[in-house]
């Protein structure tokens, strides 16, 4: 009878972290969302979002702390590799990827003017690399000790290629914006698996699954918050710059040929602004991605009382 009362006793504080973990994420996500965008950065809605997401975030410690078996064991945040590699995954695979893949075809089709096909296909030189990459990347890091380097140089090339991206102008050709695609799915690449690995490197064996879903779920937080905090910048900022009369929530390549000459030329400038600041952001999370590779730890935990102190 004790034991049924203590398993029942564990899945509901497991079912509370798993509530606890919904409404954090969710608030955050609409936070990012509505911000700059639906509604003012200063508004009830997002000053709500975010007041429900911390409030989530404390409740989640809290029952974390007294589970057996937790949701996202709090123990992952004292180990110095797995925190900067959650960072890692969080800014330069979560936003920076995810808001490239999005807003690099806005760019190609309203800039540039390529069809809504073709920019999908021209996101090629961007993927390619990045699968490419990925896999040569996973043979290199046959050691961890070889996880630093490859997460160092994935993160500065990342950087790199996201200011170039943020240069781009209506006078930039396919072929560089191409190349400077080329660079970032390079980066993107090494990062693919290595933050991922060395997080699994660095816990206990009994802890793996629940560090590799973790590790997931950064990824996706990163993502979701990212991309929607740096996609209400980029409406912000070519709504900001587009000619009085044109409504940018509907420009198509399209609609932009029918404008006269000087308004589609002013409403093309605009979208390359908003770019702009799109990727000018992007590159300073990418560069604290860079500063968290940095401060990784040079020699990679090799058993489990390593792991639990690797700094």
């Amino acid at each position: 009878m004790t034991e049924h009362f203590l398993s029942v006793e564990q899945a509901t504080r497991r079912f509370a972290g798993l509530v606890a973990v919904v409404f954090a994420s969710s608030g955050l996500v609409l936070a990012a969302t509505w911000g700059g965008h639906r509604y003012g950065w200063g508004s009830w809605q997002v000053l709500g979002a975010l007041l429900v997401a911390a409030v989530a975030i404390g409740a989640l410690v809290v029952v974390e702390r007294r589970a057996t078996h937790p949701v996202l064991p709090l123990d992952l945040f004292r180990t110095r590799s797995v925190v900067l590699s959650f960072v890692v995954l969080a800014l330069a695979m979560g936003a920076v990827m995810t808001s490239a893949i999005t807003y690099l075809p806005v760019f190609l089709q309203l800039v540039q003017g390529h069809s809504a096909s073709n920019s999908g296909l021209l996101l090629l030189p961007l993927l390619l690399p990045a699968i490419v990459v990925g896999v040569l990347t996973g043979r290199f890091t046959t050691t961890p000790a070889r996880f630093r380097p490859a997460m160092v140089l994935g993160t500065a090339v990342v950087v790199a290629a996201s200011v170039l991206l943020a240069t781009m102008t209506v006078d930039t050709s396919a072929w560089v914006t191409a190349g400077y695609m080329v660079l970032a799915g390079f980066g993107i690449g090494l990062l693919f698996q290595t933050p991922m690995v060395l997080v699994q490197n660095s816990v206990p064996r009994e802890e793996v699954g629940a560090a590799t879903g973790a590790a997931g779920f950064m990824r996706m937080i990163g993502a979701a918050v990212g991309a929607g905090a740096l996609g209400a910048l980029f409406s912000s900022a070519v709504a900001g710059a587009m000619p009085d009369g044109v409504d940018a929530a509907s420009l198509t390549p399209e609609t932009l040929a029918a404008l006269p000459t000087t308004v589609e030329s002013a409403a093309r400038a605009a979208v390359a602004t908003g770019s702009s600041a799109l990727f000018w952001v992007a590159a300073a999370l990418a560069a604290i991605a860079l500063v968290a590779a940095l401060a990784l730890p040079r020699r990679a935990p090799v058993d489990e009382s390593d792991a639990r102190m690797a700094a």
